[in-house]
């Protein structure tokens, strides 16, 4: 803290921002450990720096405002102090504002109105809490039952159930009794709830907005919804919105588009990147693209690549992509200037994060980029579960450091304006690659590793620790606390720290207030927490 003080000094312009932010995690760690006092006055500070900010640049420090008020708050309500609930009001108003343009301030939001609820709840107000409750329980049991009565084939019970949880404020909810209004060929009931949808949160409803309305011939407000679902991260309204300035002839911008979508791992991106680079004459960047998206899976992809092969003379090639109902059948690809509605998946091959969200029921068309970040961990955890369960530790760690590399382009190329991300997408990005590190470590030191498993523990422990204190997710930061200790109680190095870091754990992880499906990973992280505390004080 000190550095970042005299840093100020020398140049207050540049390094207030960053000072306000590390006394507010500053202010969330003391309020941890019960400093309740020292606590209050760093949370303090940084509001009255953020304000200050605020004052000469609102638009480039509203969202640092709103993050120290909504940490304020959380503080002052911790302690059992006065204030606690205006500065969360205040959070949220700023919030409602900046998720007008830029979704990635939801989740804040939502978590700020969910504390003034618990506020105002345990206080008593005069009158109804002044914000919008969040969906509870019966609301999900409600969307849930609606799925299961869909696939059943039982529509108009389904649709009842979606109504219900959609009044209730679920945004899935919304967006799939706008499919179902679609599919009746009601448009205006569709918009309406699609729009909702989005409001709400959801998405795809931006990419359904934008197809409803390119069919109608609204082409302006078209781009629109594509734009907006684009630029938070959603790669079906990456691929239309460069499909739609490919037809206006901006072929810079569509290659750009198109890329993004592919570098997020959309192999739709990656197709239509190859269309527009062979158009162009560039065809080796083109075979490249057709290919990635072929060995996805992309059947269009695979035609495009037989077809791109064969016209370049590599005819075995060729053959091996082409489908025995389609040699010497020239490929008709979509055409750019017409975006596809909802595609209906091709024979074949199951991506695995379709199978992923079937298993944990999550409807396909109702997945956020966010989620298939999450998904795509689970995923990670089963490959590497099997690789240990075979002895394989060296493949194991080889996996993740593949895994936690592309991480990191991926980030790189949203901070360097290449992909288009929201702040939803590059706090979940940031977290899985921490947890990549935090969950390879262990294998290091199995391996003999020691340095590197110190070192990626510590890196792991780092990231959590600065997410938590921006986005509140405690859990992950504990479990990394948890290996940090853990491998310096193995290694029996830097006992005190690793004491301090798996004692604010099991403060964390001993909580009763997670998320239902968290329960027994946390009763098993806490049991662990434990046992490698009790080997660090005898270590002492």
């Amino acid at each position: 803290m000190r550095i970042r003080r005299d840093l100020v000094e020398l140049n207050g312009q540049a390094h207030t921002a960053d000072l306000a932010t590390s006394l507010l995690n500053y202010a969330g760690r003391l309020a941890d450990v019960d400093e309740d006092e020292e606590a209050v006055a760093r949370a303090e500070e940084a509001v009255k720096l953020a304000r200050r900010l605020w004052r000469t640049d609102r638009l480039a420090h509203e969202a640092l405002l709103a993050n120290a008020l909504a940490s304020q708050g959380a503080v002052l309500a911790r302690a059992a102090r006065g204030g606690a609930a205006a500065s969360l009001r205040e959070a949220i108003a700023l919030y409602e504002r900046l998720v007008v343009v830029d979704d990635g301030h939801r989740t804040a939001l939502h978590a700020a109105r969910h504390n003034l609820g618990v506020l105002e709840a345990d206080d008593g107000p005069d009158g109804a809490p002044a914000t919008e409750a969040e969906p509870d329980d019966e609301a999900v049991h409600t969307y849930n039952e609606g799925v299961r009565l869909a696939r059943a084939g039982s529509s108009e019970q389904a649709r009842e159930c979606y109504r219900r949880a959609a009044e209730a404020g679920l945004p899935q909810a919304m967006f799939n009794l706008g499919n179902m209004c679609w599919e009746d060929g009601n448009a205006a009931d569709a918009k309406l709830w699609w729009t909702r949808a989005v409001a709400a949160g959801s998405l795809e409803g931006c990419f359904n907005l934008g197809v409803l309305h390119w069919k109608q011939g609204d082409r302006d407000m078209a781009r629109h919804w594509f734009r907006r679902g684009a630029e938070a991260g959603a790669t079906n309204a990456m691929t239309s919105l460069g499909a739609a300035l490919w037809s206006d002839g901006d072929l810079a911008a569509a290659e750009r588009w198109f890329r993004a979508a592919a570098e997020a791992g959309d192999p739709d991106g990656d197709h239509r990147l190859g269309l527009l680079l062979d158009e162009q004459g560039r065809h080796d960047e083109a075979g490249t693209g057709f290919e990635r998206a072929a060995e996805a899976g992309h059947a269009e992809a695979a035609r495009s690549l037989a077809d791109h092969r064969m016209r370049h003379g590599r005819l075995t090639d060729a053959h091996r992509w082409w489908r025995l109902d389609q040699v010497r059948h020239e490929p008709q690809p979509p055409s750019p200037s017409e975006p596809e509605s909802v595609p209906v998946p091709e024979p074949g091959r199951v991506h695995p994060l379709v199978e992923a969200a079937s298993d944990q029921g999550i409807p396909v068309q109702s997945l956020q980029p966010t989620q298939m970040v999450e998904l795509a961990g689970s995923i990670m955890d089963g490959q590497v579960a099997k690789l240990v369960g075979e002895g394989r530790l060296e493949d194991a760690v080889a996996l993740y450091r593949e895994q936690a590399a592309g991480l990191r382009r991926l980030l790189s190329s949203g901070a360097e304006g290449r992909v288009p991300m929201s702040a939803a997408m590059t706090y979940r990005l940031l977290q899985q690659h921490a947890t990549y590190l935090a969950s390879m470590a262990p294998l290091e030191l199995a391996l003999g590793h020691v340095d590197q498993a110190l070192a990626h523990s510590e890196e792991a422990v780092t990231a959590l620790g600065a997410l938590a204190a921006r986005g509140g997710d405690l859990l992950p930061h504990a479990w990394a606390q948890y290996v940090f200790a853990a491998i310096r109680a193995d290694a029996g190095t830097d006992t005190e720290r690793a004491l301090r870091a798996v004692e604010e754990a099991i403060q964390v992880l001993g909580r009763p207030q997670h998320a239902p499906h968290e329960h027994e990973r946390t009763r098993q992280h806490l049991s662990k927490a434990l046992a490698v505390q009790a080997t660090l004080l005898r270590l002492r």
